[in-house]
Parts: C-alpha cells; structure tokens; sequence
C-alpha cells in the first residue's frame, strides 16, 4: 500500500522538478541516456543535424556526444561541469568525431576485439602495480557507469570507436611533412643546454605600497556590482532515518543469497585463476575466468542484503511522512513539524546555503542540495520524496528561498574589498615586474649582473645547474616548466617576459645556452621526426576532422542544447532505453 501510495505521490509532483530533472539527465549520461526530443519537429524529424544530405540519426550523434564526454572525463579524472560554453564545444567535437567515424568506415578502418581487449587492460586506470587490475576496472564499471545503468558492452564499443579515431589520426600524422629547419629548431630545443638565472617576485614586495581609499574599493564595485552577486540559497528543515534499527529485522533467505550472486556472478570472479572458459560470457573480457564458490562469499552477500533491506526499510519509513504530509482531496495536510512529531523523527535545520556550499553531515550532499531546490512553495511541493544516503535517508522540507540577486556594497563590503586590493596588488606586482625586467635588460647592457639588478629591489636570484629537456633540472625545488618554457625561446644573456605563476610573477635570464654536437642529429633524428609528426599531425587531424565536416555540408539543427530543447517527461510518453533505466533521483 505504501509503495503504491509513494508512486501516486510521484505522479502529483510539480512539473518543473520533473523537465528540471529531465534536463539534468540529459547533462549527465555519458555514453547512451535517454533524451526526449523537441516536439518542434522539423522536416528531417528529430535530427540534430544533416550530413551528405541526409539527417543524422538522434541516436548517433548522442553517442558521439556521451564518448567525447566520457573520453574528456576519463583524460582528467574527474566529471566536468558541463556550462553552456562547454557543452558548445562538446557538440563540435561531437560532430568531428561523427564524420571521422563515417570517413574511417568508408576507409575500411575498424578495431578487432582483441584492439579492444589490450587497450581496456594496457589503460592506466585499471592498473594496479602495472598490471590490469580486475576489481579497479569493475569498480569503474559498477561506481562511474552503473549510475546511469550503463553495461560493459557499450564501454567496449566506445574503445572501440577510440581505437578507430587514433588509427584515422595515425594515417594523417604520416602524411605531415617536416622541414629541415623545423627538425634543427626541435633538436636544438631537446639537446641545448641551460644555465638560468631566476627570481619570484612575490605579492609581498608590493603589499606596502598597495594603499585603497573607501572610494577606491567603492569604484571595484561599482565598475562591476553583478560579479559580487549572491547565489540562490535556501533554508530548509529535514529528518533522517537511519537503517540500523532496522538491520536486526533484516532476515535474508538462502534463496535471495543464491539469486544475487547469480546475478552479480562477475562480482565475484577468481582472479587466482583464469583457466576456464565461461561459455556463457556476454563480454570481451570474460573468455576466461573462475568464480569465487558461493560458501565462500555467502556471508558477504548476507550483509550486503541486509544493508539493503535495512536501507529499503528506512526509506519506506521516510516515504510514511511524505505520505502523511500529502494533502488530502480537501487539500488538509498536517504540518511537517507536526508530521515530525508524530512519526517520532527529530526535526534539523540547515543554515542557508546554495548549490555549490557544503553541507557537513550530510551523505550524498549533491543529491540532497538537487532535490531542495527543486522544492516549490505550495502546499504539494515544499517537502521531498525520499533521498537516500549511504546509511540513512532524508526527507525535506523548504522554510524559505532566498532568490538570487545583485547586493547593495554595504552587504558584500569585506568581499569587496579583499577582492579590489588582490586585484590592485596583482596589478602592483605585474608593472614592478615589467619595470624590474626592463631595468634587469638595461643592466646586462652595461655589463651588470642579473642578480645585482635584483638585489636592488631585496631579491634573491638563483642559478640553476646546466639542463636540457631530455635531462631535467636537479633542483626539485625550481618552478622546472616554467623555467624551461622561458629560456627555450631566448638566447644568451636575454631577459625573459614575466611569467605569472600562482605565488607570483617569475623573472628568468637565460645566463648560457650550450648547443650539442651536430653530430648528434642523426643519432635522434627518427625519435625527432616522430615527435614532430605528432605534433603538428594533432593541428592536422583537427583541420582534417573539419574539412570533413565541410565537404559532407554539415548543418546544425540544433546548434544549442537547453531545458527548452526537450519537452516535459509524461507518463504516456516517457520510453527508456533497457541499458539506461531513468529513476527520481529524489526517491533513490
């Protein structure tokens, strides 16, 4: 009765959480989600756009658009946030990486199962002391893409297409050709040897001369008062329910035990052995592989079932108080604080916060910070569905929203303020740099050290000992890239441009520059002409990529993605792909 209750519950939310939601799952798929297009039709249907003439199926050009995604998240570690200026560039590389597909299958390049298999398993991030790891790659698989109820076989497919792509690029890096004084400018920049000169100059040497009058710091304002804007934050009252109570009530069957490692077989595979064939294995990397006995994990199964049901159980518990909370037909509906009372659940507060605050004490804070704002004002919406944590589960309720808005200076004056003299010291320390470099230029004229011009404005100037690219710096200490990305343009004796770096500015003279014996050119010509060909093939793929583009007449239909792109999510209409389940993320 309850569950049945809770989805009614559902059904009466406000619209806007759901094309909210909606827009928010469209953001966040990675390889396939599941996207309701514009009823806006145009004559090619659905089509985000037209190559050769003809439309380009929605489903192609999303699965281009999640991979290039997915390979930009993978290269930093890390999700990205996807802002309106990057999901434009998303959608450019998108449609490169479409034409580049279509080109290579004309080409008749494609990658073997075996490419797929040594590229998953020679990938860096499922290594564990330089060898594949199987539980690293199905923690990826489980903890990155089965949250959006993606399988292994589609991550196969998107290697595959990586594959694919890196061989187009190969082919067009090989066409690259390389002049000889490209080649004599690289081996001079790998085999020269550098003897610098350095100094930081730090915020610092100019913090006492950096004096700002009330007018000064009224000025920073008023030049810009929207970038002191104050988010949307919201003040909200919650209850938890915590699962332990309800663990000793769990009771789990041999039957569930059984049925879950059935179904979570791969979980539990033997990675002492990998000799026998599995010949029911539905992906690439399980031709070969042994499973842990069931006597043997059945009591870890045990807990993880019972956490589970301990978690259920806490959920419905919360779902009881929402229901409580829904207003019946005549619209009458307890308080929360009554409601509260009554299902004896402690009432918290949470000071106002916005969407990018933390929230200590909070389990899974992101989906909690979601779920409260996309709570309403009236009597139906100002309180949430379920949203779970890891051990305990909340419900919400909106005490107040407190819009965005642009403030008056007195509200924002110490931020203000910190931020005008950051600002004016920043720009103290760039003109004394400019000023220092000119002087330090002037001096080495007159046959006056670098470090003496220096010493005049109290700095210290170090030496580094002689390197090249190939040998590095001893000194660990040194800013290395900086250096080196400084003196590799200059010649002897030349003063460097300041470099900004995140304690201050830098000032490097490139003291010495010791070319290599030409004659060891050819020892490294091939190990150059390959890095070079890379080089300049990675500008070459790019203008490749678009060239293709053009002669297919590419047309963007769709040249923006918004929440007005997508219509609202009705039941009658709602259709989800099997690999690609969409949930409330509030009632999860």
């Amino acid at each position: 009765m309850t569950m049945l209750i809770s989805k009614f519950h559902k059904l009466i939310q406000s619209k806007l959480l759901w094309a909210a939601f909606l827009v928010v799952v469209i953001f966040s798929f990675v390889i396939w989600g599941t996207a309701v297009p514009n009823s806006d039709k145009n004559e090619y249907g659905n089509s985000p756009g037209i190559l050769d003439g003809k439309p380009v199926p929605f489903e192609e050009f999303h699965r281009a658009y999640s991979s290039t995604l997915l390979s930009i998240e993978m290269s930093l570690g890390r999700a990205i946030n996807v802002t309106p200026e990057i999901e434009t560039q998303l959608r450019a590389a998108a449609w490169q990486r479409v034409a580049t597909l279509r080109s290579a299958a004309r080409m008749g390049i494609a990658a073997s199962d075996d490419e797929v298999i040594g590229a998953i398993q020679h990938h860096e991030a499922f290594r564990y002391e330089g060898q594949f790891n199987r539980i690293v790659y199905k923690s990826f698989v489980q903890n990155y893409l089965g949250r959006y109820g993606f399988s292994e076989r589609h991550f196969e497919e998107h290697v595959r297409d990586e594959i694919v792509i890196q061989k187009v690029r190969s082919i067009v890096e090989r066409t690259q050709l390389i002049t000889p004084l490209e080649l004599q400018r690289a081996f001079n920049l790998t085999t020269d040897r550098f003897t610098a000169d350095y100094a930081l100059l730090e915020p610092a040497l100019v913090e006492s001369s950096v004096k700002l009058s009330d007018a000064d710091v009224r000025a920073f304002f008023d030049k810009d008062p929207a970038a002191f804007t104050l988010p949307e934050q919201l003040q909200v009252d919650f209850v938890r329910v915590a699962t332990q109570p309800f663990l000793a009530s769990a009771e789990i069957t041999d039957d569930e035990v059984q049925a879950y490692y059935d179904e979570n077989l791969r979980d539990f595979i033997d990675h002492s052995s990998t000799t026998n064939a599995a010949q029911d294995a539905t992906n690439l990397l399980e031709n070969l592989t042994r499973y842990r006995p069931l006597e043997d994990v059945k009591e870890e199964i045990s807990t993880i079932l019972r956490t589970g049901k301990a978690l259920e159980s806490a959920q419905d518990a919360a779902m009881n108080l929402v229901v409580a909370l829904t207003p019946d037909r005549d619209g009458n509906a307890p308080t929360f604080e009554a409601a509260a009372k009554e299902a004896k659940l402690a009432i918290e507060s949470l000071p106002p916060f916005s969407a990018t605050s933390d929230l200590p004490g909070i389990q899974e804070p992101a989906a909690f910070k979601f779920t409260a704002f996309e709570l309403g004002e009236g009597p139906e919406s100002y309180f949430s569905n379920p949203v779970r944590g890891t051990n305990e589960v909340y419900v919400i309720a909106l005490r107040k929203r407190i819009e965005s808005r642009v403030p008056e200076f007195a509200e924002v004056e110490p931020a203000v303020k910190e931020a005008a003299l950051a600002q004016a010291q920043h720009d103290a320390l760039k003109e004394k740099a400019e000023q220092i470099k000119s002087e330090a230029e002037k001096a080495l004229g007159e046959n006056i050290s670098f470090a003496d011009t220096l010493a005049f404005y109290g700095l210290k100037v170090k030496t580094t000992e002689p390197f090249s690219a190939t040998t590095g710096m001893l000194d660990t200490n040194a800013p290395s890239r900086a250096i080196f990305a400084a003196v590799s343009t200059l010649n002897a004796n030349e003063v460097a441009d300041p470099l900004l770096l995140e304690d201050g500015y830098l000032l490097v003279h490139l003291k010495n520059r010791e070319p290599a014996e030409s004659t060891t050119l050819a020892s490294i010509r091939p190990q150059l002409l390959e890095t070079i060909r890379r080089q300049s093939g990675r500008l070459s793929f790019d203008s490749w990529q678009s060239d293709q583009l053009k002669q297919a007449h590419f047309k963007d239909l769709r040249p923006a993605t918004s929440s007005e792109d997508y219509d609202e999510v009705e039941e009658e209409s709602g259709e989800t792909q099997d690999d690609a389940p969409v949930e409330n993320p509030s009632a999860s």
